[in-house]
């Protein structure tokens, strides 16, 4: 099969809730993308070259806020990240990752 998609979208979900109680790191600068930004790029890449970045898009964000022994808790840009970019290809890509409940 020789398939050429224009769009791809690929989308995570992790829960990590129990891992900000317990005191894992937390990356401010890039939010979740900073830790699980890489295993959902390698999604991918895995299509070949053509779908490596030549253009960044936009970067979006939300915040997270948690309850943690009765305090809440501002986690910068730990909810949601999406990414955009246009791929070597011409191919609009869409990286999505989500905090899962």
């Amino acid at each position: 099969m020789d398939l050429a998609p224009h769009k791809v979208v690929s989308e995570m979900t992790k829960n990590r809730i129990n891992d900000f109680i317990n005191g894992r790191f937390l990356d401010n600068n890039l939010g979740a993308f900073g830790y699980e930004g890489s295993h959902i790029v390698t999604n991918v890449m895995v299509l070949g070259g053509q779908y490596f970045p030549r253009e960044i898009g936009d970067f979006f964000y939300k915040n997270l806020y948690i309850d943690i022994n009765g305090t809440r808790q501002h986690l910068p840009k730990q909810a949601m990240v999406e990414k955009h970019y246009r791929a070597v290809n011409g191919a609009l890509c869409y990286i999505l990752l989500w905090r899962g409940r």
